[in-house]
């Protein structure tokens, strides 16, 4: 689990440095991202699919047309190319399917982060900021194989989750090749 630590106030824009915070040390940039809905910024797609970043995510305000009998998934007037190709692969099975499986990974890992009192971290500036995520990171991977080991083994995962199964879609990249 790695952080990634900002003075911005929402995701809109944070995918790349997240994903060159990965890229620093793995050398590469990861095939796949499973992100919450507030990464689907316009902010995000561009950078993301120029960068050939096959991402899963909820659309924002996906449930809010559905309920409105409007269409998420339909291109809207001021999307680009990538922002309307989002759109169209947000409203297939395999993604949503991918995305569903973040409740059993990052939102159980957010959940203890909020049980362990991490809403905001109280020291000033982003360095700093980052050191604290990096500490808890490191203490929760280091505690969590325990945790595992002690619960029944049904309800263990014992042979990787869906999303582990399912094959990343293959993408073209932003310039045709």
């Amino acid at each position: 689990m790695r952080g990634h630590a900002s003075s911005a106030g929402n995701d809109a824009g944070e995918l790349e440095p997240m994903a060159n915070s990965i890229r620093r040390p793995a050398g590469k940039v990861p095939e796949a991202m499973l992100v919450d809905g507030g990464f689907t910024a316009r902010a995000n797609v561009e950078p993301a699919h120029a960068e050939v970043i096959v991402w899963y995510a909820p659309l924002k305000e996906e449930a809010k047309q559905l309920r409105e009998e409007k269409d998420p998934y339909a291109a809207k007037m001021r999307d680009g190319a990538a922002m309307k190709e989002f759109r169209a692969q947000t409203g297939q099975a395999e993604p949503k399917a991918r995305y569903a499986c973040r409740a059993s990974t990052a939102k159980r890992t957010h959940a203890q982060a909020r049980n362990a009192n991490l809403y905001a971290v109280r020291v000033q500036g982003v360095k700093k900021a980052q050191a604290v995520l990096v500490l808890w990171a490191l203490s929760h991977n280091l505690l969590r194989p325990e945790a595992l080991r002690r619960q029944p083994s049904q309800t263990r995962v014992e042979q990787g989750t869906p999303a582990e199964k399912a094959p990343v879609p293959q993408k073209t990249s932003a310039h045709g090749e």
